[in-house]
């Protein structure tokens, strides 16, 4: 399912669009010492968890902007809903990328 957000500017558009292409339930990969997992997006949901440099996720296709960062979406194992931090909105940051294929 596709989401249409308002955007204000081109840096916002590309960093939205950064969250779709990361999903198709593709695995996306920590590039980060620690990046925290929220119940919520935005900096004021409760971090719940958190991910290490290389560890992976499977983000669904929803992604939005929120204080200053765009924000991924997944399921857990326990079935809540849970939300991370791709990256900055300016896309000056980037936090999570889709995992390599080891040859």
């Amino acid at each position: 399912m596709l989401r249409y957000l308002r955007l204000s500017d081109t840096d916002s558009f590309r960093a939205i669009n950064q969250v779709i292409c990361l999903s198709h339930q593709a695995h996306i990969e920590c590039v980060v010492d620690a990046l925290n997992v929220r119940d919520a997006s935005g900096l004021s949901g409760a971090v719940v968890a958190s991910y290490s440099s290389g560890e992976t996720v499977v983000l669904d296709e929803w992604g939005e902007e929120a204080d200053g960062y765009m924000w991924g979406r997944y399921t857990s194992y326990s079935g809540a809903t849970r939300y991370i931090a791709v990256g900055t909105s300016d896309g000056s940051e980037v936090y999570l990328r889709k995992k390599r294929a080891h040859p």
